[in-house]
Order: C-alpha cells, then structure tokens, then sequence
C-alpha cells in the first residue's frame, strides 16, 4: 500500500510539474503557408526574406516576399485563404489563425480568403 501511494504522489507531481512548465504552457504549433512559384525558369524566381526559394517551401509568418518580373507566386494558408502574387510583386506578409496583414509595397496581389478571416491592407510606397 505504500508504495502505491509513493508511485500516486511521484506521479501526480511529474504532471504537475509538466503541466505548469513555460515550455508546455507556451508551446503552440506555428502556422505555416506554402509557396508555389509558376513560370519557373532561371529567370524567374521569388525570395522570401531576402533568399531564393523555390516552389513548394513553408512560409512563416513575417516574411518578406518579393518575385521577380517573370514570377508569379502563390501562397496558400491552410486556414486563412490563398494570395496570389504577380510578377515584380513586393509585401510583407503576416498571418495567425483567422487574420492575414499585409504591407505591399509593390505589384498587383489578388486574395481570396475563407468565410470569417479578418484582412489589414497597407498599400506602401517604395522609397
């Protein structure tokens, strides 16, 4: 019987202690998109916070995009929506859960969101 309530009070304090560390009360999954990159040759491409990247890579929210002028991008955002990118494009992209923000900076972008996701559009100027 006794070891039985030393095995109940070592367990009970391992959850506890589990339960109440930063690391588990911090951890969430971290959204990601995805980008696709359309008219790919070598003289098309896209960078995302200033390196080149190729169709097909996870995007974090901030990022920097930017498409050359034979590039068209897409970013898909599983639970937002999907934003399109045409050639010479430039924004800084941020998303959560059921917000998209953008600074655009340069070029034509088209967006097509799902039911219910809040959208901050700051057209900018290049200086």
């Amino acid at each position: 019987m006794k070891t039985f309530i030393y095995k109940f009070i070592v367990i009970s304090l391992v959850i506890t202690n589990l339960a109440s560390s930063p690391k588990f009360l911090l951890a969430q999954q971290k959204l990601l998109g995805e980008l696709s990159i359309t008219k790919n040759s070598p003289e098309s491409f896209v960078t995302v916070n200033n390196e080149r990247v190729i169709s097909g890579r996870s995007i974090a929210s901030p990022s920097l995009i930017l498409t050359s002028p034979q590039a068209n991008a897409k970013v898909s955002l599983a639970k937002t929506g999907t934003i399109f990118l045409s050639p010479s494009s430039k924004l800084n992209l941020s998303f959560i859960n059921s917000s998209i923000s953008m600074d655009i900076f340069s070029g034509e972008i088209v967006i097509e969101t799902v039911p219910n996701t809040s959208l901050n559009l700051f057209p900018l100027m290049e200086i």
